[in-house]
């Protein structure tokens, strides 16, 4: 089961959001955010977020290998 929620930012009630939603896993139907985008362009994961390598906004990259993380300057 997944779910995905939205609020326009002209909403009284929030200033606009996307979430998403899937099941918890434990047997029960109940679900759990596992992201948020906000209205200031903000990303919030619950959980484990992989990749091998990330660009970072000033041209520098983080990357790491074989459980050792390294900034290479851009």
């Amino acid at each position: 089961m997944a779910r995905i929620r939205s609020w326009d930012e002209s909403s009284s009630t929030a200033d606009g959001f996307l979430e998403f939603y899937t099941n918890n896993f434990t047997g029960s139907h109940d679900l759990r955010r596992v992201l948020l985008l906000d209205n200031n362009r903000n990303a919030t994961f619950d959980g484990k977020v992989y990749a091998t390598e990330f660009d970072l906004p000033s041209g520098a990259k983080l990357e790491w290998a074989n459980g050792d993380a390294s900034i290479v300057e851009g």
